[in-house]
């Protein structure tokens, strides 16, 4: 049993290999970087923590997805000539929500092996954008990777996300593109769906899938 089978939680699919949770519920009263992680609701966990790979808790989702918006504007501003950038008042909000704190990422107790096995995945041309070193760093594509997730599929996990979403320049012309797509999902009837794992006690161990569906449809 893996260290986040011992908190209510849901699988919400894969991020460079590892499992993408959502806790349920908080546990505190570790130090930052523990092997056995703090979390609350407001955290999302890769990887499943001691029993499994090595927990890395991702903290304020709002500003992760900030930071993706942020990208989102120096993409299409690179490659779309005609690209109208939002006012600059609107990018200084974006920042103060993005780097409103240096924590958003807690790695709990990875060796060297683990990074290095991190970050050699992350080159894979299986991604939807792989990470390339001389692009950015690998934090930074972490964190809009996850960014690009949280924002357009976990908006309520974001209490950010009404007042990013109408910011002038933004709220007119909200749909940025998806310039990683890094974060895959099982395909109907591979996982159990939330009303199978709640018909036996699998649920208070094992957590249940997010997204309900099966192919084909049917009523539940």
């Amino acid at each position: 049993m893996s260290d986040i089978d011992t908190i209510k939680h849901e699988f919400l699919g894969y991020f460079n290999g590892l499992p993408i949770y959502h806790p349920l519920e908080s546990r505190q009263g570790n130090a930052w970087g523990d092997y056995e992680f703090n979390c609350t609701p407001d955290n999302l966990i890769l990887g499943g923590g001691a029993g499994e790979h090595p927990a890395l808790v991702l903290h304020d989702l709002g500003g992760l997805s900030a930071s993706y918006v942020l990208e989102c504007i120096a993409q299409l501003s690179k490659n779309f000539p005609n690209y109208k950038e939002p006012p600059q008042s609107t990018q200084d909000r974006l920042c103060d929500i993005a780097y409103r704190t240096n924590n958003h990422l807690e790695f709990c107790s990875w060796s060297m092996t683990d990074i290095h096995r991190f970050v050699e995945n992350a080159k894979s041309p299986l991604h939807g954008k792989p990470f390339n070193e001389n692009e950015e760093r690998m934090e930074n594509w972490i964190k809009d990777s996850i960014g690009e997730f949280i924002f357009y599929s976990l908006p309520e996990l974001n209490p950010d996300y009404q007042e990013i979403i109408n910011l002038e320049g933004i709220k007119d012309n909200w749909e940025l593109g998806y310039w990683y797509n890094n974060v895959t999902c099982p395909p109907p009837n591979y996982i159990k769906s939330k009303v199978q794992s709640l018909q036996g006690n699998g649920f208070c161990e094992h957590g249940f899938f997010r997204w309900d569906f099966v192919y084909p449809p049917k009523e539940y």
